[in-house]
């Protein structure tokens, strides 16, 4: 077990972020000795009351703060910890640790335990850090046993003196300092997250044979051509209204590595790869990166649930052990469980995990997450009868079943609205919302493998528990699409 001497300095704005990285730290078996500057003990600010700040870090941590110098100049002789990390560490911290002041617990804690020549770990987070502080920063890095959290300007362009260190880096960065490394790259170009598609991606039905409902290879090539001729920015194969439930493991990566190969790049593929078992859904979405997954939606664990600090968990060990981009899957009325905004916010600043389809049927929730999540997130209604009202929030698109149907028409709500002809794209929403409607007549994909076989394009029954629609339905389907 690590122990980590954990000190936080007044940089009030990164606190939340900061919680949050101590908490990982915890998950993962750190034995944590908290320690706080006076600024962050004693001051209220717009971001929270001191009172409670502390609260919910001796909570995490189970232990009580340090925040005295008496308490933190016993931290080196008594050999409490293994290293030291410093974050957020402003830039009067940073001034102080490089001219070696010690008037609080945080620098005095420093200067005990680099006695014993043990590591320190700097977190930046500056408006000035290039400005007169510079060689402060320098200096640290030309002294032994100091290293830092890799940063980043936090705004080039508003605040171009300003550093910010990376916190998801700060684990790699703690154990790398532990073996006397700095973590490489130190200086980090900030990126932005590849968006996956922006328009309409179809949520592609997996079409069975008659008799043994063996997948027909034959039939989704049609579908797969339907949609790329259609227009659509992607499919997604094995999701809801692709039965995936249904469909074995071995008929899993046997469609997926098929869908890969015939598309050929010719639109993203993505591929649902979730399960209620984190270790299975590690497992899948590895299997299917290997395969050349364009991106991986994963639905939130359902039947045993989880809270919500159960699903930041799930959804950063996921993607924590994969390359290829993640789209976070909400449908609390398949799971049992909504992934709060504050939970999606918090994940949209994974760097791997870039967007969300987004079925809770709450618009004050997406709005919510467009508002607080990170700039790159993208957003895609979950549902087709949302997709104009969510585009106007500031959505990027559409996973579709209706895209089975019309994939050309669901593409063109999303092209007309970015245009900016707002009026044609809410003719076209008003004309498909009959159809949109009808294909949600019975448990999906229950209609619209119904109406893809009354086209003539014969994807075939449901697997069961799912059974066929009834006599009524199958009428108010070809009434709807004029057959």
């Amino acid at each position: 077990m690590i122990k980590l001497g954990f000190a936080i300095t007044g940089s009030f704005c990164t606190h939340k972020r900061i919680l949050e990285e101590m908490e990982k730290l915890v998950l993962k078996g750190y034995d944590i000795l908290p320690i706080l500057s006076d600024n962050s003990f004693k001051t209220d600010t717009r971001f929270g009351e001191a009172k409670e700040f502390i609260e919910k870090v001796e909570k995490i941590c189970g232990k009580k703060v340090v925040h005295t110098i008496t308490e933190a100049e016993k931290i080196g002789p008594n050999n409490l910890i293994d290293i030291l990390v410093v974050a957020p560490c402003t830039g009067n911290t940073l001034a102080k640790l490089a001219n070696a002041i010690t008037d609080n617990a945080v620098t005095m804690c420093a200067k005990s335990h680099v006695r014993n020549n043990k590591p320190v770990v700097i977190g930046i987070s500056s408006n000035d850090a290039m400005g007169l502080n510079f060689k402060n920063l320098a200096l640290l890095f030309n002294s032994k046993n100091f290293f830092f959290i890799p940063f980043s300007q936090d705004d080039s362009a508003k605040k171009p003196h300003s550093l910010v260190a990376k916190w998801e880096k700060t684990e790699d960065t703690i154990l790398d300092a532990l073996k006397g490394k700095q973590i490489q790259p130190v200086i980090e170009k900030k990126r932005r997250k590849s968006m996956i598609f922006k328009g309409s991606c179809t949520a592609l039905v997996t079409p069975f044979s008659s008799g043994k409902q063996k997948i027909n290879k034959k039939v989704l090539k049609k579908l797969i051509d339907m949609q790329i001729d259609g227009g659509s920015k992607a499919i997604l194969i094995l999701g809801t209204t692709g039965e995936s439930s249904t469909i074995s493991k071995d008929e899993q990566f046997e469609m997926a590595d098929f869908c890969v190969k015939y598309v050929n790049h010719r639109l993203p593929v993505i591929i649902g790869s979730g399960s209620n078992n984190t270790k299975e859904a590690i497992e899948k979405s590895l299997a299917f990166e290997k395969i050349g997954a364009d991106g991986l939606l994963i639905v939130s664990p359902y039947y045993n649930k989880t809270s919500q600090k159960g699903l930041t968990v799930h959804y950063e060990k996921i993607a924590d052990n994969v390359k290829t981009p993640i789209i976070l899957y909400n449908i609390p009325s398949r799971t049992g469980v909504n992934i709060l905004p504050e939970t999606v916010i918090r994940l949209s600043k994974h760097k791997n995990i870039v967007g969300i389809k987004e079925a809770s049927g709450n618009l004050m929730q997406v709005a919510e997450i467009l508002k607080n999540a990170d700039k790159d997130f993208a957003v895609y209604s979950g549902d087709d009868a949302l997709t104009l009202p969510i585009l106007s929030l500031g959505g990027h698109g559409v996973i579709s079943v209706a895209g089975n149907i019309v994939p050309h028409f669901m593409q063109q709500i999303c092209e007309l609205f970015e245009n900016g002809e707002i009026k044609k794209a809410q003719e076209l929403y008003y004309n498909l919302l009959p159809l949109m409607r009808a294909l949600f007549c019975d448990i999906n994909p229950i209609p619209v493998k119904a109406a893809l076989n009354l086209l003539g394009i014969k994807v075939g029954e449901c697997r069961l528990p799912l059974t066929s629609t009834s006599v009524k339905n199958k009428h108010l389907l070809k009434k709807v699409m004029k057959i």
